[in-house]
């Protein structure tokens, strides 16, 4: 099996030396416990793909969703941001500590152009930052490949009795780290 591993492990390094051209390069890296993890490198929040980030979801829009003007009214866009958010922390099982939850702290939404029905949207969630208590993500939203939305959200953990921050377990800290990627500002 390790013969297997080490293997693979020269073919993405091949293929990531290949791929350096580009805007995006991913990375394999193997832990002591055989599993795989993708971490990924350089997304320009200016030239983002849904294809780019490691977590992707989409929503249907409904025809209720829309507004007068014929497009997606902007408050569905923190919906659609949630979508995303709520599969990375609660998808296969809560990543939050008993008796916690979590809770935004921060958001910043650039809308970007409008979205229109019928359709879906796509939504691309990255971790860009994993702190004591805290968390930060940077999603984009997209419809028809084209970016519409990008948003940054810091999120904490809150123990739901003192209504304070509580740090994230070390189990929480490694399963966001599998979505993690470094966003570029230019």
């Amino acid at each position: 099996m390790d013969g297997l591993i080490e293997v693979f492990s020269r073919i993405v390094e091949q293929f990531t030396r290949l791929n350096t051209q580009g805007r995006l390069v991913y990375k394999i890296f193997i832990n002591n416990h055989h599993s795989t993890k993708w971490t990924v490198k350089n997304m320009n929040r200016n030239d983002l793909r849904y294809k780019d980030f490691p977590l992707q979801s989409y929503d249907k829009i409904r025809y209720c969703d829309t507004d007068r003007q014929g497009h997606v009214n902007n408050a569905l866009f923190s919906t659609f941001l949630e979508t995303g958010r709520t599969e990375l922390l609660y998808g296969k099982e809560p990543l939050h500590t008993e008796d916690c939850a979590f809770v935004i702290a921060h958001q910043r939404i650039d809308l970007l152009s409008e979205i229109t029905w019928p359709g879906t949207v796509e939504i691309g969630t990255a971790v860009v930052k994993v702190g004591n208590s805290s968390l930060t993500l940077f999603q984009g939203l997209f419809q028809n490949e084209l970016l519409v939305a990008r948003a940054d959200t810091v999120i904490v953990q809150m123990n739901e009795s003192t209504r304070k921050s509580q740090a994230l377990a070390s189990v929480t800290k490694e399963e966001l780290t599998k979505y993690s990627a470094s966003i570029e500002n230019e």
